[in-house]
């Protein structure tokens, strides 16, 4: 997999990505800092909502979303302030419910059988390799 220029969503700078992380590198470890300050808070103050944490931290509500989107916070069940993408429940972190996840799962392993299927191979996606030689 080679680098790609990309442009970071939060800066607007371009900077060389190896991967898919939607940040430069500046960003990503200004949203590590700011992660750490979060989840200290957090830890102090177990009830705080969104608002009173970036209030409180400094760091953006957008970023403190970014964070319960990734997995990485939750929030108590019920509370309405993360819905699921697809159906509009309430949730406590990442991006979908419970069911959402599922029904995605089995269509995604619905797909990509049947496209292993059209190709001839019913075991599956191919393995990866290194090549040691070639670094």
């Amino acid at each position: 997999m080679g680098a790609t220029i990309v442009q970071c969503k939060k800066c607007s700078k371009l900077y060389q990505s190896f991967g898919n992380a939607p940040y430069c590198p500046a960003c990503m470890d200004e949203l590590e800092r700011n992660f750490e300050l979060v989840k200290e808070y957090i830890y102090e103050h177990p009830q705080a909502n969104a608002v009173e944490v970036s209030k409180e931290t400094g760091v953006p509500e957008k970023d403190i979303f970014y964070f319960l989107r990734e997995g990485r916070l939750s929030v108590n069940e019920g509370s309405g302030m993360l819905l699921c993408e697809n159906c509009g429940r309430s949730i406590t972190t990442g991006r979908y419910c419970e069911a959402c996840k599922k029904s995605l799962e089995r269509e995604l392993s619905a797909t990509l059988g049947n496209a292993a299927d059209k190709r001839g191979q019913t075991t599956g996606l191919g393995k990866m390799h290194v090549d040691f030689k070639n670094r």
